[in-house]
């Protein structure tokens, strides 16, 4: 397989440097890696382009205290200025 690939190469008029060192190989198959992340990410991006406006629905906040605490009365201020970010409480 490879003498095939060297061939078709030294018919294109430029060949290869092969990759025979292991720390050769380890950086081809790191390029390889981060190129194919980098595509996943861009296709990634066009498909949450096409999403609506989070949240669509309201957002329930639930406090497993009981009203009148400390837990209610800071859940009560991040939920005001949640509505007030959001827009749409």
């Amino acid at each position: 397989m490879s003498q095939l690939l060297s061939t078709i190469a030294a018919a294109a008029g430029s060949a290869p440097a092969p990759a025979t060192t292991p720390a050769a190989r380890l950086r081809a198959a790191r390029t390889g890696a981060c190129a194919l992340c980098a595509v996943a990410l861009a296709l990634g991006a066009l498909t949450a382009s096409a999403q609506p406006a989070w949240p669509v629905k309201p957002i329930r906040m639930i406090s497993p205290y009981p009203p009148g605490g400390g837990t209610d009365a800071v859940g009560r201020i991040v939920a005001q200025a949640l509505s007030e970010q959001l827009g749409n409480w």
